[in-house]
């Protein structure tokens, strides 16, 4: 912690020296100068930009976003893939639970399910 407490109070030593310096070169300017120079300078983000941004941007289009949108592709498959496993897992284990792999077949009940609601109705006392 205390490095970077030093570093930044360099690094705002340091700009402050440069920023001082050239502040006090631009005051003893006289306005005419002063606004010679600055229609004559070409604006350093316009080189910025120039020089840096677009080069990189295109560099970035051509040869980068490609690969990157083909692996991206291939592990949204992989996703969906774990994604349908999961479901058809959750579905099988909520059949599971409901009792619901049992198959009625025209609206009958197996013997299974015949024997298990009639339990049910002699436990209630229903068949006395």
């Amino acid at each position: 912690m205390q490095y970077f407490i030093f570093v930044s109070i360099i690094s705002a030593a340091a700009m402050t020296f440069l920023f001082t310096q050239r502040l006090t070169e631009v005051r003893a300017m006289s306005e005419e100068i002063f606004l010679r120079r600055f229609e004559l300078e070409e604006k350093s983000f316009s080189n910025l930009y120039r020089f840096f941004a677009v080069p990189t941007a295109t560099f970035l289009n051509k040869n980068i976003f490609p690969v990157l949108d083909f692996f991206k592709a291939k592990l949204i498959g992989k996703i969906r893939k774990i994604v349908v496993k999961l479901g058809t897992a959750l579905l099988r284990f909520d059949n599971y639970l409901y009792g619901r792999n049992q198959i009625n077949s025209n609206g009958e009940k197996s013997a299974y399910w015949n024997e298990v609601s009639g339990f049910k109705k002699d436990s209630r006392g229903e068949n006395r």
